[in-house]
């Protein structure tokens, strides 16, 4: 028998960002939390944060960059990437696994993430993919909550980004 996957947290109303200049979140209100709990980690749990939504671009649109922020640490992100000129709506994704590799005070934790876009007007072509990982583990207090954000930064104002669908699940 499969094991059922319940998640911790499922947005119920679009998050977005259409500012530049600074970190913004876009996960928008939700059922459940994004606050990992104190304890609730274990050895080897992953979590895994989906995300779906469109994002819009200007004639010179700049670069964007995607973070995914545990407490007051950064755990991965994408480098300030290009993106294409004036877009409408174009599909993104972001997926993220989080693996807790030890805990405690000094806990750690080894983040691995993929942004998929389409690139190519409409949604035909194949989707960019921009990497978030470490090659190594990131520290991490789990005896204290922690909250899970997602965040985007554009450099160029006028650009869009709106997040319609975001799950985060423990996958064990």
């Amino acid at each position: 028998m499969a094991t059922r996957i319940a998640p911790l947290f499922v947005q119920i109303a679009n998050g977005s960002n259409s500012s530049s200049g600074a970190d913004v979140s876009i996960v928008g209100a939700g059922l459940g939390s994004m606050s990992i709990p104190p304890g609730y980690p274990t050895v080897g749990k992953v979590l895994r944060l989906t995300a779906r939504g469109q994002y819009s671009t200007v004639a010179v649109p700049g670069n964007l960059t995607v973070k995914v922020n545990l407490g007051l640490g950064l755990m991965v992100s994408t480098l300030a990437q290009a993106l294409p000129a004036s877009r409408t709506n174009q599909y993104w994704k972001f997926e993220c696994l989080l693996t807790y590799r030890t805990i405690g005070v000094g806990g750690s934790i080894l983040p691995h993430g993929e942004f998929f876009h389409m690139q190519t007007a409409g949604s035909t072509g194949n989707p960019t993919v921009w990497t978030a990982f470490r090659t190594a583990v990131t520290g991490v207090d789990t005896t204290a909550a922690n909250l899970l954000d997602l965040l985007t930064n554009f450099d160029t104002a006028g650009n869009s980004i709106t997040c319609t669908e975001l799950v985060l699940e423990a996958l064990n």
